[in-house]
């Protein structure tokens, strides 16, 4: 059974999943070697997938690709860097490049309710500001932002000193 997924993508026969612990699962057909995920595949942030091929891009800005070649749908340069975004289609797939390594994704953690206080965790990214809002209802009339935090590798914490004063409805971003 597949559990934390963040991410999926739809290949020609084959899928992919993204995990919150930032590596990829494949499964479907596997004729071109589409769903053997190269032990370099981590720190994995987005994944996409082609007809027969499919791609990881990594925190670093690097991308790993696999399975089919036969229209060099896989040769990536090796100075490819700074990749912000990647795409597929069919036998083909595309870069996005950009100034610096894309923002990862990340994950708030399920809340953690002590009294009438709710916490929320994220793993965060050096660099990176994260932002956790709340709404009593939905759809919101407006949001009410918390304190954000600062990313610096680590697990930091939003809380919500009066949370279950009432139902409230969570969401977060990350600013670069």
């Amino acid at each position: 059974m597949l559990t934390n997924a963040i991410g999926v993508a739809a290949g020609g026969y084959h899928s992919l999943a993204l995990r919150a612990d930032r590596t990829v699962v494949a499964w479907g057909d596997n004729t071109f070697g589409q769903t053997n995920v190269p032990a370099s595949a981590t720190g994995v942030v987005a994944i996409t997938a082609g007809e027969y091929h499919s791609l990881a891009l990594r925190a670093d800005g690097k991308i790993v690709a696999w399975g089919a070649n036969d229209v060099g749908q896989t040769n990536t340069p090796p100075t490819l860097t700074n990749v912000a975004a990647i795409a597929s289609g069919g036998g083909t797939s595309m870069a996005l490049v950009g100034t610096g390594s894309p923002a990862p994704a990340f994950v708030l953690s399920r809340p953690v309710v002590t009294g009438t206080v709710v916490s929320l965790t994220v793993t965060t990214a050096l660099g990176r500001t994260y932002c956790a809002e709340f709404a009593n209802s939905l759809p919101p009339t407006n949001w009410t932002m918390l304190p954000p935090v600062a990313g610096d590798g680590t697990v930091k914490t939003f809380t919500d000193p009066s949370g279950l004063s009432t139902r409230r409805f969570y969401r977060a971003f990350q600013k670069q």
